[in-house]
């Protein structure tokens, strides 16, 4: 079966202007990567979900959130939360993850993943209906009974 063609393909300057921190030339060059990984992360084509400019803004979270865990790795830097420090003896406490599973834990390493778990938090509260009799999508019936 044939891979279907994204749906949108990467803008870079569009993602400059809408994250400035970006603009150096040094990162520039990897972002169509990150784009690509980011891919991997959040589905490229609409869904009932998310779609439109959600989809868009979800995408685009994501290859910064991909692209600032990169460049904490570049200075050397982990994207755990550290809560304390100690130079003598040398000592370093973590925050145990905040969330009750990994993906909303490694979302929470950056402010750029923090508003992704948001947006898509936003958009999966009400659930999703696939497939069955229509009624089992509400409380009553078809045709407004009960039974």
């Amino acid at each position: 079966m044939a891979e279907a063609t994204p749906q949108y393909p990467f803008n870079q300057s569009l993602f400059i202007e809408q994250y400035p921190e970006f603009a150096v030339q040094s990162v520039q060059s990897s972002l169509p990567g990150y784009w690509t990984m980011a891919n991997s992360y959040v589905d490229n084509l609409d869904s009932f979900l998310l779609n439109g400019a959600d989809l868009q803004l979800a995408l685009s979270l994501m290859t910064a959130h991909v692209a600032k865990i990169f460049q904490l790795i570049g200075l050397g830097k982990t994207s755990v939360i550290v809560t304390g420090a100690s130079e003598g003896t040398v000592s370093l406490t973590a925050a145990p993850p905040p969330a009750l599973d990994g993906w909303k834990w490694w979302l929470g390493t950056t402010e750029y993943g923090k508003m992704l778990w948001a947006l898509l938090d936003a958009k999966a509260s009400g659930g999703a209906y696939i497939g069955g009799r229509p009624e089992r999508s509400a409380f009553r019936k078809v045709f407004g009974g009960f039974w």
